[in-house]
């Protein structure tokens, strides 16, 4: 598992899965086969450094699985009744004014930084 460092929402939808601690990708995988129709699932990775939010990916655009809301809600109520999934989410495409603000955020600060003022 692999995490994307670039999102094709105009190809597919991703969710983010908060699973069980001791959770298996491959548990995951086995329980949602044949319950996503003709969707494709893969997941991608662990989200950054937290080890229960995983990246599952969907064969299917992320605006057009939000404009259909009787589907969506039916995946949802798939990866509830998945043991090992505690909640679920969509990632939803950022729009053009998110991206500049999130550009324009300065770099997080390294928490071993000497720079900053003692707390003492």
């Amino acid at each position: 598992m692999t995490t994307p460092t670039e999102f094709d929402y105009d190809r597919y939808t991703y969710f983010t899965l908060t699973v069980e601690e001791g959770t298996t990708g491959a548990e995951i995988m086995a329980d949602l086969s044949g319950k996503l129709g003709r969707l494709e699932a893969v997941l991608l990775g662990q989200l950054g450094e937290i080890t229960d939010e995983w990246i599952l990916r969907l064969s299917i655009p992320t605006n057009v699985l939000l404009s259909d809301r009787e589907q969506l809600d039916h995946l949802l109520k798939t990866f509830a009744d998945v043991p090992g999934i505690r909640h679920s989410s969509v990632i939803q495409s950022p729009t053009r004014r998110s991206k500049r603000a999130l550009l324009d955020l300065p770099a997080p600060l390294d928490h071993h930084d000497q720079s900053l003022p003692s707390q003492t």
